[in-house]
């Protein structure tokens, strides 16, 4: 039997020295007393204390002082640990810092080292985020520390120290650590995090619930899936081997894709080591090859019946923000599609040795001066090739107190963001009349980036203001290299190109390498998204629906049939529609728009677009026609009717469409309709526009009706003499949206399905509440 010697479970802020067993893990958590010098005991609010999971989430340690503040864990030396922080805001400081909209993030550091960000902008209070790193400690303690960089006071819920066997992730050694990206099983399960004493490393393991849906099939197995003699790299509980998904057979292959939801310090440089967890539990054979956005990783693979297989490159971290991991049966192949039990990512930690501490100090105090900045620690950097730039801009960061006799600068833990942008701006214009900032015209309209106003798979949007005191919106992709973005150029050259009152005002673009930016109108209201969501303080009456509706037709309209050639949006939802402050709806996000011509339809990539809004014909030809903005409307129309997300997460996954025909079919109409509109609306015209709904959602896009059809039957449902008003709100506070985009939800693309996992920020965060121990 497993002990679990050497387990250390923090519950940081807890006071009581004699400390408690917990209920679900049988796991005994004791106070951060005597493992950490300053910060304050506080608990969250009484009004989370109901949402919270486990007892450690009740409480927090919060650093209000100093810029870096330890904990101090004792290891062994040389030994390899999992090392994990948890991190619950719950409003204890009666601010409402994660929701406000303000950037909300600090640092976290391991020894001298940079780790990564905790992110925790616009998250509701109750989230719980969670970080883990692997390591081989260098020393008989280890320092975690939170790093103050003026985004928010630092806090912690939990830390977590966790023994492992030397034998396992054989590539984490004493300079290389990695980051937990995401980690999934699959298969039939009801707990949306395993963990002890299932898994006896104590590890989380999420359940990929998006698989619960056809075409995703279920296998499980009784029978023990043994692993070779020897094979002790990944231990994954067999419990967790005795479980699988594939796919119906008239599918070839799958999909499964990791992302970075934030464009935070080091994104563009994130090297990403996937892990794959395969054991044949049926009695067949398969045979498929495994890609990395295209670019083959292992050709010819076959699980080996109730064994496990563990495929990885050892030490080949691939360089990259987001990530599409294939499954493909070979085409010539008759064998059954491909199935998958496990799956683990780690994103890459360099680690700096106590050597290269001495040498860093002495560099420091043979070069700096007082007069230095850091383009000089940079080309110190270059000239002592032992080093690591990133590694050592970092530990300059980290030890700020120590090199100040040395360095005379603003170091902000954000050394990229001092690089002279200036000399990065593109010299090849882009054709277009759109005036074009510059990044530094961008600081001064954005205040220094200092006033975040929403985020997406592009980036950050900002709230600025330009000379004249117009309000704008200011998008923002930073990357290392301009290649990275390929729906940065196309989105510029529609927007300069269409002009219409209800698409969103695009005033100009940000053409730098390393940053790009899209410049709009502000809107006041935010993205009906989160006005759908937005709470019980202000809900939308059915008249104000219905002209949101019928101005985001009329936007759609005019790409389909007022522009030569036509333009097919292809991301069609409600977060991409904005309301002005007087609620007149805008189509915005064409950053995977394309135009279309009839005879040329065929678009040879995978289908685009966001889950729940996907026209499923296009994802089985690949044929693009304006009909698939129609199926995506038809989801919008149905979020606008029932306030409902486009995919609703109980027990398992239902798809809107599918959840209004059951709530009709078991009821009636009201039992569908958004219970905030409290019955004051007209029947005879809900039902009409749900009957709208339906005829754009049809499987074959023949039969849906044209967006024209559309604008003119809301028109028809519009009361009478009320068609082209603009409507004033009443009082409305604007929220952040619930619904984190149904980040674990089924797609269905051609001859295959793609899995969405667990979205990750850039620095491998993994943002999900959790039941601990379940």
């Amino acid at each position: 039997m497993f002990l679990y010697a050497g387990f250390l479970s923090i519950d940081c802020g807890y006071t009581d020295s004699a400390g408690y067993v917990d209920k679900n893990t049988t796991l005994t958590y004791v106070s951060d007393k005597g493992y950490v010098e300053g910060g304050k005991n506080f608990s969250i609010l009484a009004q989370y204390m109901k949402d919270a999971t486990n007892k450690q989430e009740e409480t927090l340690r919060s650093f209000p002082d100093g810029q870096r503040n330890c904990y101090t864990l004792p290891t062994n030396r040389s030994k390899k640990y999992l090392i994990r922080a948890t991190f619950t805001y719950g409003n204890y400081d009666g601010l409402n810092s994660s929701e406000s909209g303000s950037p909300f993030l600090f640092g976290l550091h391991i020894g001298i080292n940079f780790w990564t960000m905790v992110n925790l902008t616009k998250l509701p209070s109750s989230d719980t985020v969670w970080k883990e790193l692997i390591m081989v400690t260098p020393d008989d303690s280890i320092s975690v520390c939170l790093i103050n960089n003026g985004s928010g006071i630092p806090f912690i819920s939990t830390l977590d120290l966790r023994p492992l066997q030397d034998t396992m992730y054989p590539f984490v050694n004493v300079s290389v650590a990695v980051s937990y990206f995401s980690r999934l099983r699959f298969g039939q399960v009801n707990y949306v995090i395993t963990r002890y004493p299932e898994d006896v490393y104590d590890r989380f393991w999420e359940g990929a619930f998006h698989t619960r849906s056809y075409p995703w099939i279920d296998l499980s197995t009784t029978q023990e899936v043994k692993r070779l003699p020897g094979d002790e790299k990944f231990m994954v509980p067999n419990t967790i081997l005795q479980k699988a998904s594939t796919i119906d057979s008239k599918y070839s292959w799958l999909n499964i894709t990791v992302r970075g939801a934030d464009n935070l310090l080091g994104s563009g440089d994130l090297e990403l080591l996937p892990i794959f967890h395969f054991a044949e539990i049926a009695s067949t054979t398969r045979l498929f090859d495994i890609y990395s956005d295209g670019e083959e990783l292992f050709t010819s693979f076959s699980p080996s019946p109730f064994q496990v297989d563990s495929m990885y490159q050892n030490g080949r971290f691939l360089r990259r923000v987001n990530s599409t991991f294939t499954l493909r049966k070979q085409p010539t192949s008759q064998l059954p599609p491909p199935l998958i039990n496990a799956f683990e990512v780690y994103s890459l930690v360099r680690i700096a040795t106590a050597s290269d501490d001495g040498m860093i100090s002495n560099i420091l105090q043979e070069h700096i001066t007082h007069s230095s900045c850091m383009q000089q620690v940079h080309r110190i950097c270059e000239q002592n090739s032992g080093l690591n730039s990133d590694i050592f801009v970092y530990t300059l960061y980290s030890r700020a107190k120590w090199i100040e006799p040395f360095v005379n600068c603003d170091l902000a833990g954000k050394s990229k963001e001092h690089d002279d942008y200036d000399i990065y701006e593109e010299d090849t214009p882009l054709h277009t009349d759109t005036r074009r900032f510059t990044y530094t015209e961008l600081k001064t309209i954005t205040n220094n980036f200092q006033s975040i106003i929403g985020k997406g798979g592009f980036g950050m949007v900002y709230h600025g203001i330009l000379d004249n005191g117009e309000e704008v919106a200011v998008k923002v992709l930073r990357e290392t290299s301009i290649t990275l973005s390929k729906d940065f150029l196309p989105e510029v050259q529609i927007l300069s190109k269409v002009q219409h009152k209800n698409l969103v005002t695009f005033l100009g673009y940000c053409h730098n390498k390393k940053c790009l930016a899209l410049v709009y109108d502000f809107m006041a209201r935010g993205n009906l998204q989160e006005v759908l969501r937005g709470g019980q303080e202000y809900s939308l009456s059915w008249e104000e629906r219905l002209h949101i509706a019928l101005d985001a037709a009329q936007g759609l309209e005019y790409l389909h049939e007022s522009c030569t050639p036509p333009i097919v949006h292809r991301d069609v939802k409600t977060a991409n529609i904005l309301l002005d402050k007087n609620l007149v709806a805008m189509i915005s996000d064409f950053g995977l728009s394309r135009s279309y011509t009839p005879a040329h339809t065929h678009i040879s990539t995978v289908a685009a677009g966001t889950v729940g809004y996907l026209d499923p014909e296009y994802h089985a030809t690949f044929h693009l026609t304006v009909k698939a903005d129609v199926y995506s409307f038809g989801i919008v129309l149905l979020e606008i009717i029932t306030g409902q997300p486009s995919v609703l997460v109980d027990s398992e996954p239902v798809h809107l469409p599918n959840w209004v025909r059951q709530k009709i079919a078991e009821g009636s109409i009201h039992d569908a309709v958004d219970s905030r509109l409290r019955h004051q609306y007209d029947a005879t015209s809900v039902q009409s526009v749900i009957d709208l709904a339906m005829s754009c959602v049809e499987n074959t896009s023949i039969d849906r009706p044209s967006m024209t059809d559309i604008v003119i039957k809301l028109k028809e449902c519009l009361p009478a003499g009320t068609g082209e008003m603009q409507l004033v709100s009443r009082s409305y506070k604007q929220k952040e949206a619930m619904d984190a985009d149904i980040a674990r939800q089924f797609q269905l693309p051609i001859s295959g399905v793609s899995v969405e996992s667990i979205e990750g920020n850039s620095s491998g965060t993994t943002e999900l509440r959790y039941p601990s121990g379940r």
